[in-house]
């Protein structure tokens, strides 16, 4: 009667359901967090890429002598990231464009990126996530 148990193996027993499913919550608790930093480093490359671009364009428009350094109250309007639109192609909303006289230590709710005002003819373009700086700040010089 015994051998009759036995040899009817069709399933998994209880034990081997368990360890499966504590593998994949062993997986899921490793993966799910590296997705969500792959995520913001993605985030940040593309952010400093347009800081890049934003200053290789500023640059480009002082040595036209067209573009005149506005003073930190002068938005122009729209606000900066439609000005600066017709040259930098910004395809996020999530982000905003400010001037301003130094970088401030965080801003405002969301992401930012931050361009100084020239400073014995340099400035300098920073990007924040949810208002806390990152380790992309870039400092452009002028030609003057």
């Amino acid at each position: 009667m015994l051998n009759k148990f036995r040899n009817n193996d069709k399933g998994f027993t209880l034990v081997e359901l368990m360890m499966v499913i504590v593998i994949l919550g062993v997986l899921a608790g490793v993966a799910i967090p590296m997705v969500g930093r792959l995520r913001k480093d993605a985030l940040l490359a593309k952010y400093e890429s347009y800081a890049s671009t934003i200053g290789s364009t500023l640059i480009a428009l002082d040595m036209t002598g067209d573009f005149d350094w506005p003073g930190e109250a002068i938005v122009p309007e729209g606000g900066w990231k439609e000005w600066l639109g017709e040259y930098v192609n910004i395809q996020d909303d999530n982000v905003d464009v400010k001037v301003l006289e130094t970088l401030p230590d965080t801003t405002e709710n969301g992401d930012t990126i931050v361009i100084t005002l020239p400073d014995d003819n340099q400035f300098k373009v920073a990007v924040y996530l949810d208002g806390k700086p990152t380790t992309v700040t870039k400092t452009f010089t002028l030609n003057k």
